[in-house]
């Protein structure tokens, strides 16, 4: 039996340590204004942990993107333009500096990493595909990738319709 009240923070799961990471700048602060905070600049996250997508995503949720488009539409333009550019950059965290700068996905510029890392994703599946069908035949083979791909999914916070659509995406092409 668990008892969060009474255990070394050391030993509290992930989910109980990342909420602890991050205090509000001011006492009557929402969610949604301090997820805007984070991101912006305004205020940093305890401990000096690094404001990354990954992060964000265990502090407010999976859905904070939504939380943060609520609490932007509601400033002028000039800073709506302004929180749009760090977004952007908080995006780009999702990846390595090996996928940005040695795959090439930064080859076409920040605005480019979507697409350029979809197509990286698409000809490194494809591959991964052909591979799995070789040992396992072509049923095997992509029942096997439809599984790793829901497992390495997981990981990135892709929901089972996105690892779906990928696999399928990958067997069809």
């Amino acid at each position: 039996r668990l008892s969060f009240g009474r255990t070394d923070p050391a030993k509290l799961p992930i989910e109980k340590k990342m909420l602890r990471l991050c205090r509000p700048l001011f006492a009557d602060a929402s969610k949604s204004q301090t997820l805007y905070n984070v991101i912006v600049g305004k205020q940093g996250l305890k401990d000096g942990v690094p404001v990354k997508d990954a992060s964000i995503c265990a502090i407010f949720g999976n859905d904070w993107k939504k939380d943060f488009q609520e609490e932007v539409s509601s400033l002028p333009k000039a800073e709506q333009t302004a929180a749009e550019m760090y977004l952007k950059r908080l995006e780009l965290t999702r990846y390595t500096r090996t996928e940005l700068t040695h795959l090439g996905i930064l080859s076409q510029g920040p605005g480019m990493v979507g697409p350029m890392t979809e197509a990286h994703m698409m000809k490194a599946g494809k591959a991964r595909l052909e591979e799995l069908m070789a040992a396992n035949g072509k049923e095997g083979g992509v029942t096997a990738f439809k599984e790793e791909v829901a497992k390495e999914g997981a990981y990135v916070n892709w929901t089972p319709a996105q690892c779906n659509a990928f696999a399928e995406k990958i067997a069809t092409a």
